[in-house]
């Protein structure tokens, strides 16, 4: 009789050693938490810009799944007024309309844009179609739930204008600040943009250039 409680006593000991690893398993331990960020201590893998659920019934309770702000699109309005030397005039006022599709690694966005601008030049008002590409640097990583998000931005196109006796090449590089707010942590918001502005025109004799800053809003969906 004595052996076998020994051995029943010690089959008790194992299993509750097992469901008390498991329960470990299945727990964080929190060191640290601000707003809605959290330090963890984690035994795993972790990777940046996945969502992590726990589930209490599962064995193995951490399930990944893809980060739904892997792509975005979005639609842009902006105005700019900045000095130029075209055709002999000073004052460029411009109007823009915009749209931009990329993708999201956290950290850094990339994606190509078409711009459309509208400008008055010294009374002669032109339009062109600008094709570029663009990226942003984001100080806190544009994850699933962030809610707002800064940081810097640069975008390079080029495209075909009239000032209204010649057709020339124009080059733009437009470095920039962002902010990027999200509806209630969704994936749909608002960015707002201030910007430095570089225009070079090239062609037929020409070497003009035009600067100053401007600022748009964008309405952004991240999917």
């Amino acid at each position: 009789m004595q052996i076998k409680s020994i051995i029943k006593i010690i089959f008790s000991l194992v299993i509750l050693l097992s469901q008390s690893e498991g329960q470990a398993q299945q727990k964080f331990k929190v060191r640290k938490v601000k707003g809605q960020q959290a330090v963890i201590d984690f035994t795993g893998v972790l990777v940046p810009g996945q969502t992590y659920s726990v589930d209490d019934e599962a064995s193995e309770n951490i399930g990944i799944s893809a980060s739904d702000r892997n792509y975005f699109f979005d639609i842009t309005a902006g105005f700019s007024n900045y000095k130029s030397d075209i055709s002999g005039t000073d004052s460029v006022t411009e109007v823009e309309v915009g749209s931009t599709f990329g993708w999201n690694w956290g950290t850094y966005e990339l994606g190509p844009a078409i711009v459309f601008d509208y400008r008055s030049t010294g009374g002669v008002t032109t339009s062109t179609i600008l094709g570029g590409a663009y990226g942003d640097w984001n100080v806190i990583p544009n994850i699933s739930g962030e809610p707002f998000i800064y940081g810097a931005s640069a975008f390079v196109a080029g495209g075909q204008i009239s000032d209204g006796t010649r057709d020339l090449s124009l080059m733009r590089v437009q470095p920039g600040v962002f902010t990027k707010w999200f509806l209630g942590g969704s994936n749909t918001g608002f960015r707002l943009n201030l910007f430095y502005r570089l225009d070079k025109y090239f062609g037929q004799n020409s070497n003009s250039s035009a600067n100053g800053i401007g600022g748009s809003i964008s309405l952004i969906q991240y999917f």
